[in-house]
């Protein structure tokens, strides 16, 4: 995929609203070859996706072996709205706590007051973070009124050509 029909894509309203969520669904290829799909918070920095998890967590080196990942962030409505990315996820080891893990942890609903208690308690938990980012090569953006999932789409195209038929 271009990276001209990818920017299209991501700047639609809809992409940009789902962008502005909180959580993604990370798929990749665990190390024993079994796939893997795990919810993981998420903020969008305008061209890439950036997640943060533990030094030790059991991606990392599933990721490390094999960085190529796909990502879906939807919507709980019906008709739901649905993005799908995929890239390569390129991993940055980092002292401390990284900018990006305080975003997007910021838009859950916390007081002030749980909001410093949350973030001291972060702070002394973690003594460094990974940083997982992932710029798009590939997106489609599912809405089911402007667009449709590929499988879909060939059945309204057969349809069309039986109805002209």
């Amino acid at each position: 995929m271009r990276a001209n029909e990818i920017t299209e894509i991501l700047d639609r309203p809809t992409s940009r609203e789902l962008l502005a969520r909180d959580v993604t669904r990370l798929a990749y290829v665990a190390k024993d070859g079994t796939p893997r799909n795990v919810p993981i918070a998420f903020t969008w920095n305008g061209s890439q996706i950036v997640m943060c998890t533990t030094k030790n967590a059991p991606k990392l080196p599933a990721l490390r072996q094999n960085p190529m990942v796909a990502l879906t962030i939807d919507t709980e409505v019906h008709p739901p709205k649905i993005l799908l990315i995929r890239g390569r996820a390129e991993l940055d080891v980092v002292d401390g706590i990284p900018e990006e893990y305080l975003q997007m942890n910021g838009s859950y609903e916390m007081t002030p007051e749980q909001r410093v208690a949350w973030e001291a308690e972060v702070r002394s938990l973690y003594d460094g973070m990974v940083r997982i980012v992932v710029t798009p090569t590939w997106v489609k953006l599912i809405d089911f009124e402007t667009t449709l999932p590929s499988a879909v789409e060939e059945l309204v195209r057969q349809r069309a050509e039986r109805e002209r038929a």
